[in-house]
Order: structure tokens, then sequence, then C-alpha cells
């Protein structure tokens, strides 16, 4: 079985944030934040949170 190497994108935080101050929507709001993401050009952010919804919700969380 090959690994496939998925970094988080550099950009992962400052996307969130915008998201969070954007006042949408919750951080807890998985969609919406994915949502949120597409609608603010932060497609790559969006495509691998859709990927890593798991660690995610490690993160909000921990």
């Amino acid at each position: 079985m090959t690994r496939v190497n998925n970094p988080r994108p550099d950009n992962l935080m400052l996307a969130l944030l915008e998201v969070c101050d954007s006042g949408r929507c919750g951080t807890l709001e998985f969609s919406c934040v994915v949502d949120t993401l597409k609608t603010m050009s932060h497609e790559e952010v969006a495509a691998w949170l859709e990927s890593h919804e798991a660690s995610y919700d490690a993160f909000l969380t921990s």
C-alpha cells in the first residue's frame, strides 16, 4: 500500500481565522466552514478539510 503525502496547506490557519472573523458560521459547523472557504477562494483548504474531517475534529477538541 502506498501512503499519500498530503500535508496541511500552509494557509490553513489563516483561512480558518478568516472564516471565523467573517461571522458566517461557527468553527463547529464543518459543512458551513468548507462552503465558506470555497466562497472566499480558499478551495485548496476546503478540499483538504473535506479529505481530513477527522483531523479537523481532533484539532477543534484538543
